[in-house]
């Protein structure tokens, strides 16, 4: 066993105190969300700043940008970073490693299987996307006082329905394409808000991003997205609507606009709560 110095704070999150910590404290070991990875590398402290001592940096809980983990390949040179995909149900994380390409969350952990599925029940084969069931070896006894929801999520056999979309290619990488709930529709087709928010990100001024559908009585949902930029950026509207229509399919353009924000609502893990960025995002086209 190797003992380690855990460094806590009651200070809430900032890229300015996590870069200090890291610093002063010397830590070698960071757990975290994509949106915290995202604010270290926009940060132009981190640059000057002393942050040799990271040696290994994990980062999961919800899609991690694959352009923020270049930016922190280049900041962090010597640091192992790593991705991994999990959920609450199976007390661990699923898949973990270095990722293989935008939306990779490494191979399967020896203590799981996964199938991926079809809206009809099918199990679907390499490279096709469906949602994501998970089995461990050790039996989840389901959610305290609801057995509705438990059985809404655990099958016969001891599959958990994890909710999100993926895939596994040949090599045996899995990859995480966006929850399944979350899937949006423009006319007759379906897209995913993570694919958008993955272009826009390209932009050097994006700190984040959270794509939602700006509800439509004809289309159904137009692409909008809240945008948190650099202090001091220049970038419009009119930047972001342009780039992603010379990146991405006609029907995935930002019809529903650009709306720019201080911050994002999100969990108390760093998530960002996509069902209240649509109510702001709707609050602000005043709708």
């Amino acid at each position: 066993m190797n003992g380690s110095k855990r460094v806590i704070t009651n200070k809430p999150f900032s890229d300015d105190l996590f870069i200090d910590l890291i610093e002063k404290q010397k830590v070698s070991f960071i757990v975290g969300p994509p949106s915290q990875m995202a604010l270290l590398v926009q940060n132009v402290r981190a640059t000057k700043a002393d942050l040799s001592s990271l040696k290994q940096y994990f980062v999961g809980g919800s899609a991690v940008p694959f352009t923020v983990l270049q930016k922190c390949r280049k900041l962090l040179p010597n640091c192992r970073i790593e991705v991994g995909y999990g959920m609450t149900e199976i007390c661990n994380a699923c898949s973990i490693g270095v990722p293989a390409g935008p939306n990779a969350n490494g191979f399967l952990n020896e203590n799981c299987s996964i199938k991926i599925i079809d809206d009809n029940g099918n199990n679907l084969g390499i490279g096709e996307t469906g949602e994501i069931f998970i089995k461990t070896t050790y039996k989840w006894n389901g959610y305290y006082g609801n057995k509705e929801a438990t059985n809404d999520t655990l099958d016969s056999e001891g599959w958990i329905k994890s909710g999100d979309l993926g895939y596994i290619d040949y090599e045996g990488n899995l990859f995480i394409v966006d929850r399944k709930k979350d899937i949006l529709k423009y006319k007759n087709f379906h897209y995913f808000p993570t694919e958008i928010e993955l272009v826009i990100l390209e932009l050097p001024d994006v700190v984040e991003v959270c794509v939602c559908g700006l509800p439509d009585l004809v289309m159904t949902d137009l692409p909008a997205a809240a945008i948190i930029k650099k202090a001091g950026s220049t970038l419009s509207e009119n930047d972001v609507i342009g780039h992603v229509a010379k990146r991405m399919a006609d029907f995935k353009h930002l019809r529903g606009g650009v709306y720019f924000v201080e911050e994002l609502p999100k969990t108390a893990s760093g998530k960002n709560v996509r069902k209240k960025v649509k109510e702001l995002v709707i609050k602000l086209a005043g709708q």
